[in-house]
């Protein structure tokens, strides 16, 4: 979906520069309606299918318009293992560029272990909404959760714009929520510093318009979790995450 920088004259690319030699262009509008023709023809036979775009770093709106997802971070796979991760994707890039919400289209992170894990890339992803590509033995016991749940009827609440809702005690320490008032909530818990933690997380379950009395559970680890006046305490690795299933206590 990114077109090709090209000076083939024959096919009509390029231009005469003053000098004589052929200069480059873009060919934007026949890259346009190239993905304009694979999308109608994927979807005439299969109105369910997909046209993924495999674009890592290269958000080109006019061709990406016209994919069901797009895949994005091949470009840090030859980055070697060491640096921070958030030193090579800031949070507030990752939520320019990766999670979809400003293009129209769907994302997936992509991470080839390199220069961290793939365990690692999810405790950033999750934060946004955002799965990993490919880790699928974490993520089958996360969208078996997240079925049971009922997903799709609750409000997704990120950790840049939830806190009326919860908090933690440490800036290091990021919560985003699924939240079902009345019917429980999940929530992803993420330690991003470079050292291990026990995360102190406090939820408002009044303005989260949930029952005094709940439970919860690590989801990830399929263990229950005390809970005590809405606040949890868990340990975490660095770059680690947990999804807390907090629910009424009678379910």
């Amino acid at each position: 979906a990114n077109p090709p920088e090209c000076g083939n004259t024959h096919h009509g690319c390029g231009y005469v520069k003053a000098d004589g030699s052929i200069g480059t262009a873009y060919p934007i509008f026949a890259t346009r309606e190239m993905m304009k023709r694979i999308y109608t023809i994927v979807k005439r036979h299969n109105p369910q299918g997909q046209v993924n775009v495999h674009q890592s770093t290269c958000m080109t709106i006019p061709t990406l318009a016209f994919a069901t997802s797009y895949w994005d971070g091949e470009q840090f796979g030859s980055i070697d293992r060491g640096p921070n991760a958030l030193d090579v994707l800031p949070l507030d890039a990752f939520r320019c560029e990766f999670m979809g919400h400003n293009w129209g289209v769907p994302a997936e992170s992509l991470c080839y272990n390199r220069p961290y894990t793939q365990h690692e890339a999810l405790a950033f992803t999750l934060l946004h909404d955002v799965l990993v590509r490919g880790a699928l033995d974490e993520q089958t016991v996360l969208w078996r959760a997240m079925d049971e749940f009922g997903r799709a009827e609750a409000d997704w609440l990120p950790y840049w714009e939830n806190a009326p809702y919860v908090a933690t005690d440490s800036r290091d320490v990021k919560v985003s929520l699924y939240n079902r008032p009345g019917k429980g909530l999940l929530a992803v818990v993420s330690n991003l510093a470079s050292e291990p933690c026990t995360a102190r997380v406090a939820f408002d379950l009044r303005r989260l318009e949930q029952p005094t009395g709940m439970k919860a559970t690590r989801v990830m680890r399929q263990s229950p979790l005390e809970l005590r006046d809405g606040v949890v305490e868990l340990p975490l690795g660095p770059f680690d995450y947990e999804v807390l299933w907090l629910r009424p206590a009678g379910d």
